[in-house]
């Protein structure tokens, strides 16, 4: 880590990646699930894109090591 940097490399990459998920991932994984309880008519791949979705926001968060 260089004296003009703020944080350190792994530090930066926990908050963007926290943020990422907080700003992006989980409200895009909410509005798949109420686009799909709303819905009546729901197809096998639509349901497929949630879950694919929510588990990638899970694998996300859960490869988030701070050590």
């Amino acid at each position: 880590m260089e004296k003009y940097h703020a944080v350190d490399a792994k530090t930066e990459l926990v908050i963007t990646k926290c943020a990422e998920m907080v700003a992006e991932s989980i409200p895009g994984s909410l509005l798949q699930l109420y686009v799909l309880l709303k819905v009546g008519n729901v197809s096998r791949s639509t349901v497929g894109s949630v879950i694919v979705s929510a588990m990638t926001t899970g694998f996300s968060s859960a490869s988030i090591s701070y050590e």
